[in-house]
C-alpha cells in the first residue's frame, strides 16, 4: 500500500524558544525544551540492543585476520564475504581503564551495535614524562591492555595511529633546541629528519612489541588490531607550503612551489617505504597499513596510496572554527541545514578514494552543538552505504575518562554525553552496517536521482526509502512527499524521524519496529552570540534539553490484528503504552518530545502480532 510522508514546520524554520540578552541567546529550561537524560547503558534484549542486528557476534579474530581483497575487506577464513566496520574513537585518558571498566564499556559498545573502535590520542598519556617521548608507562599500558582484551571478547576490531600527539623533546631527536616539538611539526620532521624518524621507529617497536598479559600476544601479533595508520593527519603541506618549507629547510629561492610540492611527495614516498619496511620486516606486524588520512589531497598522493593496504580519510560537518585561540571559546560553525549544501553535508565521492583499495573514514561527525546533527544518521548512513565504504568511525565516544561511562555536559564531538548523537547511530547501523541501503556508486551526491533517497536542496528535506529502514529529515515549509509503508507529519521543530525493522523483515511485515524522532539537544545555560547560533560563547551544563516537537506516525495495518506502541527510556526500557488511532487500513500515533515533561520522549517500540 502506498502511503504519504507529509513534512511540515509551522511558520517555516522552527526554533525552540531561547532567552535573549543584548543580542545573545541563552538556552534555558522551560517552554520549548524538555530535560533529557544522557544514558549510554542499554538493557539487554531491549529494542535498543543492536548487538545481534547485523548477525551473530564472535570474538575478534575468530575468522582470522582482516585482509584486503580488491576494494573490500574480508576475514581470511571467510573468503568472498565482504566485511564492513563501524565504531567510535577514544581520546586521551578515555583510552585508559580498569578491567571492570573495560568490560562494562565494551558490553555497552556491543549493545549499541558497534563492531570496531579506534584508540586515538593515546600516546601522549602512554609516554607522559618520558625523557625521549618513547618510554611507555607500564601502568598506562596495562590499562590499554584492558581495553584491547575486552574489545577482543566482544568482537570489536581496533584501529590506531603510531603518531598523533605524543610529546617529544627536540633534543631527544638530536635537534639543538629546547622544548617540545609541536605536533604539526613532528609530522613534517618525521619525513625529513633522521632523528625524528628514529624516534617514531623506537616508539613503534616499544608499543607494538608489548605483550598483553591477558592474551599472551604482542600487539603486533593481535588479529583484533586489524588497522594501523602511520601518522594521523600527516599529509605534507597540511598547514600550507610556507609552514612546511620551514620544517623541510627549503626556501622559495631553492625551489618554487611546484618543485617543492614534488619534493614533499618524494619525501612522503621514502618515509612510507621505510616505515612500512620497519613494521613488516623488523617488528613483524601483519595487519593492514595506511597513511595520509587528512586533510590536504593532491592528485600525486593517489600514486603514493598504492603502497597502502587501504585508503583512509576524515570529514566533518560543523567542525568548530576558533575565533581567538585554538580550542578555546568563542567558536564558530556553519550551523545550517546540511541538505542545503552543494554535497548534502558529506563528500559522498571522496577525492582520496582509490577503486582498487578498501576505503575507510576513521574520523567523521556532524559536530555539536550544531542543531542539525540529528540529520547525521540518515544522511551519512545512506551515503556510506550507497558509496560502499568499508569502515567508518565516529569521532568520538569520549575525550576523557570521566565520561567514559558517565554523563556530562555536551561538547563538539563526544557521543557518550550526547543523546542526539547516540540516537542517530542506530540509523547508521541499520543503513550501513546491516546494509539496508543498497550500494549505488553512481550516486555521488544526495541530489542525484536514486530509487532509495530523495533530497530537496531548496526545502532542506531528505528522505530514505529502503525495505527495512525508512525515514525523513525535514525542515521545509508545508509540503508532501510520497513513500511506502510509513507516513510522517513533522510539526513544531525540524526533526529526523525514521523507522527500522528489528527482526530483519521488510518494514511492512516486521513484528518489531524501532521508531526514532529527534529534534535538537542543547545543554541548559548554553550561550550563543546571536539567534543564528553560529558563534558559541559559553557551554552549558546538565541537564541536557531536547527541543519540543511532534511527529504524526502512520503505518499500514496489514495482516496484523494487534499492535502496541511503547514509549522507551534512553536505555530501552518500556516506559508506557502510547495511544493509537486505528482506521480500517492504518494505525497512527503521535511522537511527542514533551509527552513526559520530566524526561524527553524520542524513542518508540512497535510490537505487532
Amino acid at each position: 500500500m502506498k502511503m504519504k510522508i507529509l513534512v511540515a514546520i509551522i511558520g517555516g524554520i522552527a526554533l525552540a524558544p531561547v532567552v535573549a540578552f543584548c543580542g545573545s541567546v541563552t538556552i534555558e529550561p522551560g517552554a520549548g525544551w524538555t530535560p533529557i537524560a544522557g544514558v549510554t547503558s542499554i538493557r539487554a534484549g531491549s529494542a535498543l540492543d543492536f548487538s545481534e542486528l547485523c548477525g551473530t557476534r564472535e570474538i575478534a579474530g575468530a575468522h582470522g585476520r582482516v585482509v584486503a581483497k580488491g576494494p573490500h575487506f574480508e576475514f581470511e577464513k571467510l573468503p568472498g564475504v565482504k566485511q564492513r566496520f563501524y565504531g567510535v574513537n577514544f581520546c586521551f585518558t578515555g583510552n585508559f581503564m580498569s578491567a571492570d571498566e573495560a568490560e562494562e564499556l565494551c558490553t555497552r559498545l556491543k549493545r549499541v551495535g558497534y563492531n570496531a573502535l579506534r584508540i586515538h590520542h593515546y600516546e601522549r598519556d602512554l609516554c607522559a614524562g618520558a625523557a625521549d617521548g618513547t618510554a611507555i608507562d607500564p601502568k598506562r599500558m596495562a590499562e590499554l591492555d584492558n581495553l584491547l582484551s575486552a574489545a577482543i571478547r566482544h568482537g570489536l576490531y581496533v584501529t590506531t595511529d603510531l603518531y598523533v600527539s605524543r610529546r617529544v623533546p627536540y633534543r631527544a631527536c638530536g635537534i639543538d633546541r629546547d622544548g617540545i616539538i609541536e605536533m604539526k611539526d613532528y609530522k613534517d620532521l618525521a619525513l625529513c629528519h633522521e632523528g625524528v624518524f628514529s624516534n617514531l621507529v623506537q616508539f613503534a617497536k616499544a608499543f607494538l612489541g608489548h605483550v598483553n598479559a591477558e592474551t599472551g600476544r604482542r600487539w603486533a601479533d593481535e588479529p583484533a588490531l586489524a588497522f594501523l595508520s602511520l601518522i594521523n593527519e600527516g599529509n605534507p603541506g597540511n598547514h600550507g607550503l610556507a609552514d612546511a618549507r620551514v620544517n623541510f629547510g627549503i626556501t622559495t629561492n631553492a625551489m618554487d612551489d611546484a618543485k617543492f610540492s614534488a619534493h614533499l611527495v618524494a619525501c612522503q614516498r621514502r618515509f612510507d617505504r621505510r616505515m612500512i619496511d620497519v613494521l613488516r620486516q623488523e617488528i613483524g606486524y601483519r595487519g593492514l597499513i595506511t597513511n595520509l588520512n587528512g586533510w590536504r589531497n593532491v592528485p600525486e598522493f593517489q600514486d603514493l596510496r598504492q603502497a597502502y593496504d587501504y585508503v583512509d580519510d576524515h570529514f566533518y560537518v560543523d567542525h568548530p572554527r576558533f575565533l581567538e585561540k585554538p580550542w578555546r571559546l568563542p567558536s564558530q560553525c556553519r550551523n545550517e541545514n546540511p541538505i542545503g549544501y552543494s554535497n548534502g553535508g558529506i563528500e559522498w565521492k571522496k577525492p582520496a578514494r582509490r577503486e582498487d583499495r578498501p576505503f575507510t573514514i576513521s574520523e567523521w561527525n556532524f559536530s555539536g552543538p550544531g542543531r542539525y546533527r540529528g540529520a547525521g544518521g540518515i544522511v551519512f548512513g545512506a551515503g556510506a552505504a550507497l558509496q560502499d565504504m568499508d569502515g567508518i568511525w565516529r569521532f568520538a565516544w569520549t575525550h576523557g575518562h570521566g565520561t567514559l561511562l558517565n554523563d556530562g555536559r555536551l561538547g563538539y564531538f563526544n557521543a557518550s554525553v550526547d543523546p542526539l548523537m547516540l540516537a542517530t547511530e542506530r540509523a547508521i547501523l541499520a543503513l550501513y552496517l546491516r546494509g539496508d541501503m543498497p550500494v549505488d556508486r553512481s550516486v555521488v551526491n544526495p541530489f542525484a536521482k536514486s530509487a532509495h533517497i530523495r533530497a530537496d536542496k531548496k526545502s532542506g528535506t531528505f528522505v530514505i526509502k529502503t525495505d527495512r529502514t525508512r525515514g525523513v529529515f525535514a525542515e521545509p515549509p508545508d509540503g508532501e512527499l510520497t513513500c511506502v509503508d510509513l507516513g510522517v507529519f513533522v510539526r513544531g521543530h525540524s526533526a529526523a524521524v525514521w523507522a527500522t525493522s528489528l527482526d530483519g523483515r521488510h518494514l511492512a511485515k516486521s513484528r518489531r519496529i524501532l521508531v526514532t524522532h529527534v529534534t535538537d539537544v542543547q545543554d541548559a545555560g548554553t550561550v550563543y552570540r546571536a539567534a543564528d547560533r553560529k558563534v558559541l560563547e559559553r557551554w552549558g551544563d546538565l541537564p541536557h534539553l531536547m527541543a519540543n516537537g511532534t511527529a504524526g506516525i502512520t503505518f499500514p495495518q496489514g495482516e496484523f490484528r494487534k499492535t502496541t506502541v511503547y514509549a522507551l527510556a534512553a536505555d530501552g526500557e518500556r516506559r508506557c503504552e502510547v495511544p493509537l488511532l486505528r482506521l480500517p487500513s492504518t494505525y497512527s500515533f503521535t511522537a511527542d518530545v514533551a509527552r513526559d515533561p520530566k524526561s524527553a520522549t524520542y524513542l518508540y517500540e512497535i510490537v505487532r502480532e
